[in-house]
């Protein structure tokens, strides 16, 4: 107990030397604004500037302008959501157009930026310097109550290649070469224009084909097709050989897996546009290569977590080959394999038949975490590459948080049990990251002079949308507190272990019972603090515009608030403890 207690004491300086340190890495100062009626034309539209977070408020039928200035070029992103129901349903469905300074030239739209239950407008342009004006209207007649806007800025989002004219077949592409991540600058320069581009795949590949916000003015809607090497539309064996972006946004987002070959990707307007259509866009393609490796062969027995040393590790392109013994579908010998990650990423894997006889025809694989627990998914079938009359799964899947080690186990389906197999896994960095916030809760009995426990929540109209988005303004709420409490808002990059005074490191939670907090824990390391004091209802909000730094993007970011409050009972320490939180520093949706 006497180490544990010195190790508790040797922290304390330390918060006292922290608070008096830099102020947080991760933000700036905050900016608020509320919208101001009217303002349903561009000569009444309200101002607001990059980083700004606006509340406004629509009526059916309603139109309100904005107006910003871009003083530095980067990718500036404009999100709307609206107010939300407790299980997360938007209120407030808008659409958002982007117009010149003037308010008459139209650059940009986007009626539903995505992600689940979210139809609100969002646009991510590359804007060079200047003035520009927003349009928020309703999606439809009816649409009204409360929204907000958060606009941020981002370093410019630069490309791999730039289309080149003419390109309007697949015997004039544009090729794109051997690089495996590419991005092209491209423009539907006239009605009706097709761009053609050709890549060519060394093996079989999972490819994330998009097309997404670039320059402007803007391709209002979009169409991909995709062709074989003889220009022939690619069969089904291949997934649907087109993609429109449809009634809402100009974007696409498809994943295809194919074998070696060259393939031939084609830009056009969406083909339920009737009208004149132009304008720029930007074609994004990221690979996750299999097979391009060395093959690995288990190693028995290797059915469970249990089994680690035996469990063969895949590296991106590996193939796994494994043979499952004999046995009922409901008692059948079960493989693990694993993959690590260092980055948030994007996985797909398959199976298929096995290199030699006897082959396994049906196999399903289905993840796991680390712990051995189930990841939620199970592949039964999907790869369509497989040799005809077999069955063998495929799946594709976005990893928010890293590092870490998961597992797939592959077992033979309902058709047969037994015989050989490979396993196919291709790794690549995630587009994007989802940025989520998540509160823990601890500390239920660490109470304060009002008989309540600290906590950090977020508390308004825009609960299930307020996200800590790279750029962003982003907040929250610290309630619960004695009537003018001063507190620190404490964060760290861990919950498992905090430096010391001494240059070491003790565990966490830290349980502060020792000292006199009973019942009360420290559980963030202490990397960087905040001086708050609680209004006389003993809430303090929290907010700041989070850095626009892309090497921050996935990275876990825990917080707590630390009570100083003398009369708290039985606790002769005299400070309190909140639940914490853990922010995913990311992106609202792909773009």
């Amino acid at each position: 107990m006497r180490m544990r207690t010195e190790s508790v004491r040797s922290i304390l300086p330390a918060l006292s030397v922290a608070l008096l340190a830099a102020p947080s890495v991760l933000a700036q100062g905050p900016t608020v604004r509320t919208e101001v009626e009217p303002n349903g034309t561009v000569a009444e539209a309200n101002e607001f500037a990059v980083g700004d977070e606006v509340i406004c408020n629509l009526t059916a039928g309603e139109t309100d302008w904005f107006r910003f200035t871009v003083t530095q070029a980067g990718r500036i992103d404009l999100i709307t959501f609206g107010n939300t129901t407790a299980t997360g349903t938007t209120q407030t469905d808008t659409s958002l157009e982007l117009f010149d300074s003037t308010g008459t030239t139209s650059v940009g739209w986007n009626d539903d930026m995505g992600g689940s239950g979210n139809f609100c407008g969002g646009l991510h342009y590359n804007l060079q310097p200047g003035t520009y004006t927003l349009k928020v209207t309703g999606s439809g007649a009816t649409d009204s109550g409360v929204y907000k806007i958060d606009c941020s800025w981002q370093p410019l989002k630069t490309y791999t290649n730039t289309e080149t004219e003419p390109n309007d077949a697949y015997t004039a592409a544009n090729v794109i070469g051997s690089v495996t991540n590419w991005s092209v600058n491209g423009a539907i320069g006239v009605d009706g224009d097709v761009d053609f581009y050709q890549i060519t795949i060394p093996t079989t590949t999972g490819l994330w084909f998009m097309v997404t916000d670039g320059e402007v003015p803007a391709l209002r809607r979009s169409r991909l097709e995709f062709y074989t090497s003889a220009g022939a539309l690619i069969g089904t064996t291949l997934g649907t050989n087109n993609a429109n972006s449809g009634s809402f946004t100009g974007r696409v987002s498809t994943i295809r897996t194919w074998p070696a070959g060259t393939y031939y990707v084609a830009v056009k307007k969406d083909s339920g546009v009737t009208t004149p259509s132009t304008g720029n866009y930007r074609l994004e393609c990221r690979y996750m290569v299999m097979n391009s490796g060395s093959d690995i062969t288990e190693t028995e027995p290797n059915n469970t977590v249990a089994n680690l040393a035996n469990i063969k590790t895949l590296l991106p392109g590996q193939r796994g080959v494994g043979l499952m013994s004999t046995g009922s579908s409901s008692t059948a010998e079960r493989d693990l394999w694993r993959f690590q990650l260092a980055e948030p990423s994007t996985v797909q894997f398959q199976t298929t038949s096995g290199l030699t006889t006897p082959v396994l025809a049906d196999t399903t694989i289905r993840l796991m975490n680390s712990d051995g627990s189930y990841g939620g998914i199970q592949a039964l079938s999907g790869n369509t590459l497989a040799p005809t009359g077999s069955s063998h799964g495929r799946s594709t899947v976005r990893f928010n948080l890293t590092p870490g080690t998961y597992f797939l186990e592959v077992f033979g389906g309902t058709t047969t049990v037994s015989g050989n197999y490979t396993l196919e896994v291709g790794i690549m960095p995630s587009i994007y990251v989802d940025a989520s916030y998540a509160l823990v809760t601890v500390n239920a009995t660490c109470l304060g002079t009002n008989t309540l426990r600290p906590t950090i929540a977020i508390e308004d109209f825009f609960t299930t949308r307020e996200r800590p988005v790279l750029g962003a303004y982003f907040r929250r709420t610290v309630k619960d507190m004695p009537a003018n409490a001063p507190y620190f808002f404490v964060q760290g990059f861990t919950t498992s272990a905090i430096a010391t005074g001494n240059g070491g490191t003790t565990p966490l939670p830290l349980d502060l019972t020792s000292l006199g907090a009973v019942g009360c824990s420290l559980n963030v390391d202490i990397q960087n603090l905040r001086l708050g004091v609680a209004n006389a209802l003993g809430r303090s909000e929290q907010g700041e515009v989070l850095t626009t730094n892309p090497v921050f993007r996935g990275l876990p970011v825990y917080e707590q608030a630390v009570v100083l409050d003398p009369t708290a009972p039985g606790n002769t320490l005299g400070v309190t403890f909140s639940n914490y939180a853990r922010q995913i520093l990311g992106d609202r949706h792909w773009m």
